[in-house]
This record gives structure tokens, sequence and C-alpha cells, in this order.
């Protein structure tokens, strides 16, 4: 007993080493991290992926498919990239230097994009282009680096905090979002058409230029012990991915009820659109829609944040799988405005519910020696998923133009998820039993 002691002490130390560092360090990297995320997160707002962009496809005269994809395009965008990634982060012992790399060039699209809105004035397609193909080329760039930034998160945050940061950078994106509401609203009544559409990219790289700034008085406190790489080649990182999902029970279910909620993917583009439609309301409504859809964000960050420092991911992930099955249900029945800013309301609540608790739980989840092979599993199961979702809310609605339709299907997909979200055990109550990772 005294020899399995001594031999795990210099191990203990170490973790202790790294631990004491990290709360050396903790309320300027805490700071650090909320503010940075919240200017880049906030910054999106003003051409928010889930109301603005559908609304700016369909207003352009885009088609239904690309109207339905926008929400997604830039998660099609970096998926890809971390598996191609993960086995040459996974064997990194400094993350900062990269991060801050992809950050600069992951930036650049919304610039481009706003340049091509502005002089696209009676150009339709180029506009079109512009407006899809900055998420999707930014979300790119941004995936070589987002297993690593993930990385930096969790060596410079300890579990424990991990949910109230998320939280925080929720929370000043929703506030920049409230202001971000009138703003859209004014600047499409006075510039309707790409030429506005241009002013709200320009405005969205303003403030990620910002956020790149603050992110660069992180501290990075490196592990003690070198980092094992488990694949040295993208090919052996490939063939590992399988074993790690046959030999963790637990992950594999995880990962199921993760897919599934990419159903709610089939209603989210038309939610705004659907509202327009049965209240008659011109495009500048959607500035109204946003600013209620950022007060749930709002009351869903106080809520989630402390619920997921005490309690863990896994319950912040249960209350978005109900707000956004209420919404599912209430969504088709809704007919006056105040229903509809309600509406707005709960699914600002479920989208940051659903941030906070997949963010916890994918880095408690995961192992410290495989985290990066464990995320970028995570974000690889989200291609098929996603792409099924898109082909159901595009074959759906055009078939149908009905809410209903896309609806019942969402929620059909969040019971399977909840479900499946039932029988996973709450990673939580390990970092109770054993060191944080």
């Amino acid at each position: 007993m005294e020899t399995t002691s001594a031999r795990r002490s210099p191990s203990a130390r170490l973790d202790q080493y790294h631990s004491l560092l990290v709360q050396r360090h903790l309320l300027r990297n805490y700071i650090s991290h909320s503010i940075e995320g919240g200017l880049y997160m906030g910054g999106f707002r003003f051409i928010a992926a889930e109301t603005i962009g559908p609304a700016m496809v369909a207003t352009l005269g885009g088609p239904d498919w690309l109207v339905a994809l926008m929400p997604v395009l830039s998660m099609f965008g970096y998926i890809f990239p971390q598996i191609l990634m993960a086995h040459y982060i996974q064997g990194m012992s400094r993350h900062m230097p990269y991060v801050t790399l992809i950050g600069v060039f992951q930036r650049l699209p919304l610039l481009a994009a706003g340049l091509v809105l502005l002089l696209a004035d009676h150009h339709r397609v180029a506009a079109l282009a512009a407006v899809a193909l900055a998420p999707l080329t930014s979300g790119l760039i941004a995936g070589f680096g987002v297993n690593a930034w993930q990385e930096l998160v969790a060596k410079t945050v300890p579990p424990a905090r991990r949910s109230s940061l998320f939280a925080a950078r929720n929370m000043m994106a929703a506030t920049i979002g409230l202001g971000a509401g009138g703003v859209v609203a004014a600047v499409l009544r006075h510039h309707p058409g790409p030429a506005g559409f241009g002013l709200l990219h320009l405005i969205t790289f303003g403030f990620l230029a910002v956020s790149l700034a603050v992110f660069l008085f992180i501290r990075e406190t490196p592990y003690p012990k070198p980092p094992v790489r488990h694949a040295e080649t993208f090919g052996d990182s490939l063939r590992q991915m399988p074993r790690l999902i046959r030999a963790d029970r637990r992950f594999a279910t995880y990962l199921l009820a993760d897919a599934c909620m990419a159903g709610i993917y089939i209603m989210m583009p038309f939610l705004g659109i659907h509202a327009l439609e049965v209240l008659g309301k011109p495009t500048e409504y959607l500035g109204f829609l946003l600013i209620f859809h950022t007060v749930g964000g709002i009351a869903g960050n106080l809520v989630g944040g402390a619920a997921g420092d005490r309690c863990g991911g896994k319950v912040i992930l249960v209350l978005s799988q109900t707000a956004f099955l209420t919404i599912c249900v209430w969504g088709p029945l809704a007919s006056r405005s105040v229903e509809f800013l309600a509406l707005f309301f709960l699914f600002g609540c479920a989208q940051t519910w659903l941030s906070i608790g997949k963010q916890t739980v994918g880095l408690e989840i995961s192992p410290r020696q495989s985290r990066a092979t464990y995320l970028a599993i995570l974000g690889c199961i989200n291609v098929p998923a996603t792409l099924i979702a898109w082909l159901l809310s595009y074959a759906a609605w055009h078939a149908t133009h009905s809410f209903a339709w896309v609806a019942g299907l969402t929620a059909l997909f969040l019971v399977v998820s909840a479900a499946l979200l039932w029988r996973v055990p709450d990673p939580r109550r390990e970092y109770r039993v054993r060191p944080a990772a």
C-alpha cells in the first residue's frame, strides 16, 4: 500500500501544482475568457444564424434549401477540420499561440462579406454568395482550432467553474444582443437589402476584432506532464475513434442523444419566418423578436450558470429539451404578437441552456488524456445528424410551407434525445470522487 502511494505521489504533486497554478491565474483568465467569448458571440447577434440569416436569404430571393441551411452552415464548416487536427492537438503542450493564429483568419470572412454586400446592391447572386459563404468559411477555419480552444479552457478553468464561465460568456453576448435587436431594426429600415446586410456584417467583424484583442490577455497554464499523443497520423486517429466509442458505453449513448438534439435545426430556420407570415409584419420586426430572444438568453444564463456549476451540465440539457419541446407545441398555435415574443424569449432560454449544457458535459465526459479526440468525435457526429435535420427541414417546408410539420418533426427527435440522455450517468458525479481533469 505504501509503495503504491509512493509511486502515485509524484503525479499527485504535479496535479496539485497545476491546480495551484490555475487558481493563481483564475480571476484573470475567467474574466478574459468571459469578455472575449461575449464579444465574439455578441457580434454574431447582428447576423444571427437562427433568425437574421434565414431572413436575409429569403429577402434576397434565395431558395428554400439555402434558407433551411443557414443556421447550420458554420457548423458544417468546422466539423471536419476537428477530426483532421485531433491527433495533432492532442500532442500540443501549449495551445494559446495556435488558437490565436486561427482566430485571426476565422474573422476575415466577415469583413469580406460586408464589403461584397455593400458593393453588390443590384447583384443578387453575389449578395447571396456573400451571406452564405461568410459563416461557412469562418466555420471551416475555426474548425482547425476549436479543439485547441476547448483544451485551453479545460486547462485554465477548473470543472466547477466552467458552467458559470460559459454562462458569463453567453450573458455578455445576450446583453450585446439587446442592443443588436434595435440596431438591426434601424439598419434594415434605413438601408434595406444588401447594403443593410453588409453593414450588419461589418459591425459583426468589429466586435470579433475586439474579442481577439481581449483573448490575448489569457494566461495559459500548461499541464505539468507532457501530453500523450495516442495517434501519430490522421489515419491512426480515425482508427482509434471507433475503439473509444465501443469501450465507453456512456459516451456512446451520449453521442446518440447529442445527435438527436440536432432535430432542433428542422424547426429553427422557420420560426422567425413563421412569425412574420402569421402576424403580417415587415422584415424589420425581426429586430424586436431578436430583443426578446436575447432577454431569454440572459434569463437562461442566470439559471444555467448557477445550476450548471452546482449540478452539472446534464441538468441544463434537460431544461433545454423541455423548452424546445414547448416551442414545438406552442409555435404552430400562436397567433398574436405577444405569443411570438414569449416564444422567442423561451427560444433564447433553450439555446442558452443547450450551449452551456453541451460545452460543460463535453469537457466533463472526455478524459484528459484523450480529450481532443473525444471532442472531435462529438463534433463529427453532428455532421450526419445535422445533414439529416437540414434535409428533413427543407423537404417538409418545401412540400407544405407548414410550420406545424417542421415543429412536429423536431419534437419527435427531441423526445428520442431525452430518452437517451436519461440513460447517461451524470459525469459531474465523477468529479466528486476523482481529480479534476
